[in-house]
């Protein structure tokens, strides 16, 4: 069995930290020819590079945080992750997938030092939608002048221990991801309408 990874940085190398019986195959998709056992983890954010998925036949982990299974209609076999900076180093990785693929996946994560928190097939997961609505309220607090961007990071660090502060999390997802998220949230829940200045966007 072949692990192939497909990605545009080197944040593959953090999920696989831990792995000690899957060796990763940094790999072009163009040059992929996969076998019945091998597996693929895209990291490449939102790919859905749906051609190429339905070679394989082992699960397919994607990282696709906005978009869900059901509205791209995809394989059975594909699982989608929260590969979003940060999320890739915890010990347990969120996931959605359909009820038949999750044990091999599981199986699969554990090989690489991973326990899987399955969560429902929404923009967002959880984690996700959790954090873009605090980045979003620390956003409005910031423009309604409550505090400046720094007060409000040191605040939610000290007051919550929180690793990091809204906006040093925007930063390290990308406050374009972030008010992308929201954005779709919002169009069935308008407490995910975005307070996010276009000014702090990369």
């Amino acid at each position: 069995m072949r692990c192939f990874i497909l990605s545009d940085d080197r944040a593959w190398v953090t999920l696989f930290s831990d792995a000690s019986q899957i060796t990763p195959i940094h790999a072009d998709p163009r040059e992929i020819e996969p076998t019945e056992e091998d597996i693929l983890f895209d990291l490449r954010e939102e790919a859905w590079d749906m051609d190429l998925y339905q070679k394989f036949y082992s699960p397919v982990f994607l990282s696709a945080v906005i978009g869900t299974l059901a509205e791209h209609s995809a394989p059975p076999h594909l699982v989608r992750i929260n590969g979003w900076d940060g999320m890739l180093a915890k010990p347990a990785i969120e996931a959605s997938g359909r009820k038949e693929i999750k044990e091999k996946a599981s199986e699969i994560m554990a090989m690489i030092g991973k326990k899987v928190e399955w969560v429902e097939d929404v923009p967002g997961m959880v984690s996700a939608r959790v954090l873009a609505m605090i980045i979003n309220e620390a956003s409005m607090a910031e423009q309604e002048a409550v505090s400046d961007v720094s007060s409000i990071d040191i605040a939610m660090k000290l007051g919550t221990n929180y690793p990091y502060g809204p906006f040093e999390w925007g930063a390290r997802i990308g406050m374009h991801k972030i008010e992308t998220l929201l954005q779709k949230l919002s169009l069935t829940d308008v407490r995910y309408h975005s307070q996010i200045k276009p000014t702090i966007r990369p």
